[in-house]
């Protein structure tokens, strides 16, 4: 390949890569969650959601277990509501 065919073809790939972002752009969120989240002691944290409701949080279980965290609350992980959530 020649100079000008190789510019051609890297001019062509950049053209493809921008059409291809554009399509991957995202558009404006239709929801957008707020909440707000404070220690409460330990481990023990609450969440509050904009409309008012609190969810409580820590470590339970094996969790506690595996890390000696016996003094803590049993309280559902994080990760349990993000489970409950998008399986429930």
């Amino acid at each position: 390949m020649s100079g000008a065919d190789d510019m051609g073809a890297a001019a062509a790939a950049r053209s493809e890569n921008d059409r291809i972002k554009e399509q991957l752009i995202m558009g404006e969120p239709i929801y957008v969650a707020r909440a707000t989240v404070e220690k409460v002691d330990g481990l023990h944290r609450r969440a509050t959601l904009e409309e008012g409701t609190a969810v409580d949080f820590g470590v339970h279980g094996p969790i506690k277990a595996h890390y000696g965290l016996d003094s803590q609350p049993n309280l559902p992980l994080p990760v349990d509501y993000l489970v409950a959530a998008a399986a429930g």
